[in-house]
């Protein structure tokens, strides 16, 4: 591998490290669908982020997962944009922790031995664990 492949390889993980912060996963219910013709929210800020059952009549419409690779801290705004996309009320958070996970370390180097990039996961990962739901309209 000549020096200009090894900066392009070391680049593209430094890149892909930065750029994967936070990953949400939604599992959707098999009776889920993205159309909701009553949903009122206007921005992402909008979407409920609550800890005890809603007050409303309420659906669940899935499970969400998320991780934050780069730290510890949980990105709720992100949360809050990812839901609002797919026109969900609110999320009903069950569980927040943070997990240790195995480092990953990536490195390239010249044919000379000199460092060109070097990477590094960090040890403690965030999660969330959540239910998302959409209030009943009669």
């Amino acid at each position: 591998m000549n020096l200009f492949s090894r900066k392009i390889f070391a680049s593209f993980f430094l890149i892909f490290f930065t750029f994967c912060q936070s990953q949400v996963e939604f599992i959707q219910d098999s009776n889920f669908t993205e159309d909701n013709f009553f949903y009122e929210k206007k921005s992402p800020k909008d979407v409920e982020l609550i800890y005890d059952r809603p007050r409303k009549d309420f659906r669940f419409v899935g499970t969400v997962v998320m991780r934050n690779f780069n730290s510890n801290k949980i990105e709720l705004e992100k949360l809050q944009y990812e839901m609002f996309k797919l026109k969900i009320d609110g999320v009903l958070i069950k569980k927040t922790f943070i997990d240790e996970v195995a480092p990953v370390v990536i490195s390239s180097k010249s044919n000379d031995g000199m460092l060109l990039g070097y990477a590094e996961t960090n040890k403690e990962m965030g999660k969330l664990y959540g239910y998302p739901f959409r209030y009943v309209r009669k």
